[in-house]
């Protein structure tokens, strides 16, 4: 089972090696429900996290009887304060769960630039995008899959 609470080597190798310049803002586009079409923007402040859900008080608010499958207080994203910030999704013991990329997570889960995050298994859906600041808002291209390498029995790489 793939654990998504862990970055592989490769992606903390892109990450180091891709980031030209500091992640200032995350983007949620609304993929599906009432808002899709809509992309909200966010300040990345020290020590806050991002609220999900109906309650009028969430940085991310859906309409209390629009939206049934979210909860009061869904979700929350949270970011670490460093260089390169992990980011984490968490869910606050809703009632129908939060997916990433189409899998239920548990209590948390990483979240990488382009995942799709889902609100209970056919509530509305959002896009996770990262924003360096500059004009055009593009996301960083996302690290190119890798193919584990074959070893002989001395443990060094084989070919074909």
């Amino acid at each position: 089972m793939n654990d998504r609470s862990i970055p592989s080597p490769t992606e903390v190798a892109w990450a180091v090696t891709h980031q030209l310049r500091p992640i200032v803002r995350i983007r949620l586009r609304h993929v599906s429900g009432k808002r899709a079409g809509q992309l909200e923007v966010f300040a990345l402040d020290e020590g806050r996290a991002l609220t999900i859900g109906r309650d009028e008080r969430a940085d991310v608010r859906f309409h209390p009887t629009a939206e049934p499958r979210v909860s009061r207080n869904h979700a929350a994203i949270e970011w670490s304060n460093e260089q390169l910030p992990i980011f984490r999704i968490s869910d606050l013991l809703s009632r129908n769960g939060t997916y990433v990329n189409g899998r239920r997570i548990g209590r948390s889960a990483l979240l990488r630039p382009g995942d799709r995050i889902r609100l209970g298994s056919d509530g509305p859906e959002l896009e996770f995008v990262l924003d360096d600041g500059s004009p055009c808002g593009a996301k960083p291209a996302a690290p190119a899959e890798t193919q584990p390498i074959a070893r002989d029995a001395l443990g060094k790489a084989t070919t074909g």
